[in-house]
């Protein structure tokens, strides 16, 4: 059985309100709320049974440069609380609690290219007080998202995690298929791969030699076109490489940046 896990949150909310804090869609906990609620309903309603917290690009560091690390548990838990309410919508939905890279932080692009200027203890300082945070929540998985390199996994499964959690990588000239290969996820529910581009979905996969379940999300045609990111949406396309994941067994299946409720209702229709 195929599990549908939601899309995009910040290029989505980007569409109808101006993100222009460097918490992303994570600034609208403290501005809007309802409007990540509404988006995480609209999820569950094309299908969605995990949906992701709102919580990526706020990281303690992130928040106490924005003058508010005092309130961090509290925003964390407003990020819960929006996404269990729209859980409610549909029986069996969990809510996955997200925690972005380090390169997330920095904003530099890093995130997606690894190349970070930081010690293994300094990462695993950096992850810690939203595991610790997490680990006593209601969540009912924690999510790691877009890890870019080995020394961040490092850092990452150097901390003690106490739910279920997955870790999904950004695939790239550092954390590569082989470097994950190498990796044991014995206590993992899941390991993933997500903001990288659907095309290359089914080849990652099948270089994958993992036996844990896998999730894919990634993004669908976001890239950087005239110094602005830029989607060029092909449904057909989309729809043919989700036909291909089916397939191939995959465990879960969802969308990362540019990816909407109508591309997961896509993934709910085929699995129907």
């Amino acid at each position: 059985m195929v599990e549908i896990f939601d899309g995009g949150l910040g290029t989505e909310l980007a569409k109808i309100v101006t993100l222009d804090s460097k918490l992303w869609s994570g600034g609208l906990l403290l501005t809007n709320p309802q409007l990540i609620q509404d988006l995480h309903e609209k999820y569950v309603k094309a299908g969605a049974k995990y949906i992701t917290t709102a919580s990526y690009q706020t990281s303690y560091s992130s928040l106490r440069d924005e003058g508010l690390g005092a309130k961090s548990e509290e925003i964390w838990a407003t990020s819960l609380k929006v996404a269990q309410e729209a859980a409610k919508l549909a029986e069996g939905v969990k809510v996955m609690a997200s925690i972005g890279p380090y390169g997330s932080y920095v904003n530099d692009g890093s995130e997606y290219t690894g190349q970070y200027d930081i010690s293994l203890p300094q990462l695993i300082e950096f992850h810690r007080p939203m595991v610790d945070f997490w680990n006593k929540s209601e969540a009912d998985i924690i999510i790691f998202e877009t890890v870019p390199n080995p020394i961040e996994l490092q850092a990452i499964l150097s901390l003690a995690i106490t739910k279920p959690y997955i870790i999904s990588f950004r695939v790239n000239d550092l954390m590569t298929i082989e470097a994950i290969n190498k990796t044991s996820f014995t206590d993992a529910l899941a390991i993933g791969i997500n903001c990288v581009d659907y095309k290359d979905i089914t080849e990652y996969y099948g270089q994958l030699t993992s036996t844990k379940n896998v999730v894919v999300y990634p993004n669908y045609g976001y890239q950087m076109i005239n110094n602005q990111y830029q989607s060029t949406p092909e449904p057909s396309k989309w729809e043919e490489c989700v036909k291909q994941w089916i397939s191939l067994g995959i465990w879960g299946i969802g969308g990362c940046c540019s990816t909407s409720p109508e591309e997961i209702a896509i993934i709910s229709k085929l699995l129907t």
